[in-house]
């Protein structure tokens, strides 16, 4: 099915903002879960893929390096990021995280050890398209 959306990135510790995605794409969207992919607006150029439900989500970015993140609210998780000097483990820990019908919004730190490093917030927006 076709969907309106829209990734949004807001980096909390600079107040940076970036607009990812902006597109009709094709998804996979129902009340409990979603899965969608997309190529990330210049200059980042990345294949982006987020699948996720009620709980949290993963999302697989691939680009110069690729990376795997998981996100479950409230819970210390790990993120892994491959590059060409081999595999960096990191931390991160979901502090909101909310599905509704046409939103999803994720806030996490990024961690090292108990130390919070950044902070990003995550918009969705997903639009069915009629």
């Amino acid at each position: 099915m076709k969907y309106k959306v829209s990734v949004k990135q807001k980096n909390l510790t600079t107040k940076e903002e970036v607009l990812l995605c902006d597109q009709i794409l094709e998804a996979e969207k129902n009340v409990h879960d979603f899965h969608f992919s997309f190529e990330e607006k210049k200059p980042y150029m990345g294949t982006v893929e987020i699948k996720g439900d009620d709980k949290g989500c993963t999302i697989y970015r691939n680009c110069e390096n690729r990376s795997t993140l998981d996100f479950i609210l409230k819970q210390k998780t790990k993120g892994l990021i491959e590059s060409q000097y081999g595999i960096l483990e990191i931390g991160l820990y979901t502090r909101h995280y909310d599905q509704k019908e046409e939103m999803i919004t994720l806030i996490y730190d990024v961690m090292h050890e108990s130390h919070v490093v950044e902070s990003y917030r995550l918009s969705i927006k997903i639009r069915k398209v009629v």
